[in-house]
């Protein structure tokens, strides 16, 4: 009986050291196959040629006011093995540009490129869009989208105005020129009164341009200019976001 025990103790023990074995074999396989396809993985991902990368594609301004410029940074990489050439950089319009149009970034380089928007006489809710022009054999053009929603705004300038800062086209020492710019066409200015007796308003006109400008012409009546007076003006218009507009006159 103690020798039939003996063989079926040694039978499991060498069955236990097969199985153990095996297992250890298995998972030095295993780890031996997740080895090389990381390899694969890792030697797909360096291409031989340029591949382009950016940080976004996307660029949410949100409210803005008219006539303001919106600017951000975009980071453009290259993860391949040959120099990325962008050879060009168009906007949607004019209004939309990148700076500089042209750029080469070495193999794993990268660099920040600014992004600017001006929103000059847009009203709402815009897209706005820039075509990078690359030699990257996967994507020869990328594409960037700036939106925002423009508000309409009323712009002065300049402000505040400022006697002691001679206007060579005027030949009038006490004559100066004040530009208020509308949101749109129908933008009109009601009135401008002075709110002391200094100044006097000469004339208010609307020049002939793409924008509703108009060109209000400011006497000086008092006989001093220190620079140390001032006196409000208050231009009265139609426009809904600001109907009267305070400018301060400074002599």
């Amino acid at each position: 009986m103690a020798l039939g025990a003996d063989l079926k103790a040694n039978t499991d023990t060498r069955y236990s050291r097969r199985v153990r074995v095996k297992t250890l074999l298995t998972r030095a396989l295993v780890c031996a196959t997740l080895v090389i396809a990381g390899w694969v993985l890792l030697s797909c991902g360096k291409r031989e040629g340029a591949a382009i990368a950016l940080s976004k594609t996307e660029f949410h301004f949100g409210a803005v006011p008219q006539f303001e410029k919106c600017s951000a940074d975009l980071e453009i990489g290259n993860r391949g093995m040959k120099d990325l050439i962008i050879s060009n950089v168009k906007g949607s319009c004019q209004c939309t540009r990148a700076f500089p149009s042209e750029m080469v970034i070495a193999p794993r380089q990268s660099r920040k490129v600014p992004l600017a928007f001006d929103t000059g006489q847009l009203i709402g809710k815009q897209k706005k869009t820039l075509y990078f022009e690359t030699n990257d054999p996967a994507h020869h053009q990328m594409v960037v989208n700036l939106w925002m929603d423009v508000k309409p705004r009323v712009k002065i300038f300049p402000d505040p105005l400022n006697f002691r800062y001679s206007e060579p086209q005027l030949k009038d020492a006490r004559l100066r020129r004040l530009f208020v710019r509308g949101p749109d066409w129908s933008f009109r200015i009601a009135s401008v009164k002075p709110q002391g007796g200094n100044l006097a308003v000469e004339s208010v006109s609307k020049m002939e341009s793409k924008a509703p400008l108009y060109t209000i012409t400011v006497r000086l009546l008092d006989a001093e200019i220190s620079g140390k007076k001032s006196e409000d003006l208050i231009i009265s218009t139609n426009a809904r976001t600001s109907p009267d507009i305070k400018v301060t006159v400074i002599w």
